[in-house]
């Protein structure tokens, strides 16, 4: 009986040409399966809810280390404050400030809230019911922390989420650096094009 060498050589690629398939395969199982957006996605998150000011004094001007933080809406947008929540860190650290809403009347009638006395201005104002619960352009909302919960000097950043989704729409931290969030943005985009 004679054996043909063209026969094994046959075989063998026969295999690799299986081995490769079952490879690429993998990688488009693979790829499905990963959320392509994140993978090519912008990582800063755009500055919506703008920190303008942090105050550490009583409506006296006495230094009492409160800790009110007042946001603005900056955006060109409006938005539903009950269906928005927010975390908060200090020098990078994250608070135990319990924020499961940005409307105040909700806030009020929330069981344990721990790490926030209350929410004021225009931007918390309105009830769910009425529909007029509605964080608008250029209005500004105040967070009123517990007392040395933050201190002067301190790196606030506050984060806005939508409570619906869990997507984070807004991160700005105070004090802002010389360069905003949006020229960051900007940035990241032009060295992106550049490649």
């Amino acid at each position: 009986m004679k054996y043909n060498n063209d026969v094994a050589f046959s075989s063998a690629q026969a295999v690799l040409i299986l081995v490769a398939i079952t490879f690429i395969l993998a990688a488009l199982v693979l790829l499905m399966t990963i959320p392509l957006p994140h993978l090519f996605s912008n990582p800063t998150v755009p500055a919506i809810f703008v920190i303008t000011d942090i105050r550490h004094t009583d409506k006296f001007g006495q230094m009492n280390e409160e800790g009110w933080v007042v946001l603005k809406n900056s955006g060109p947008g409006n938005y539903q404050n009950w269906n928005l929540f927010a975390l908060t860190y200090v020098n990078g650290n994250k608070i135990p400030a319990e924020i499961p809403t940005l409307n105040a009347y909700q806030l009020a009638h929330t069981v344990n809230h721990h790490g926030v006395h209350l929410l004021d201005g225009l931007g918390s104002s309105g009830t769910r019911e009425k529909h007029n619960a509605v964080w608008v352009s250029g209005a500004s909302l105040a967070i009123d922390f517990n007392n040395h919960c933050i201190k002067p000097g301190d790196e606030v950043t506050i984060e806005i989420y939508n409570v619906t989704s869990g997507e984070i729409i807004s991160r700005d931290t105070y004090p802002h650096t010389e360069e905003s969030n949006q020229e960051k943005m900007m940035n990241l985009y032009l060295s992106r094009q550049g490649v």
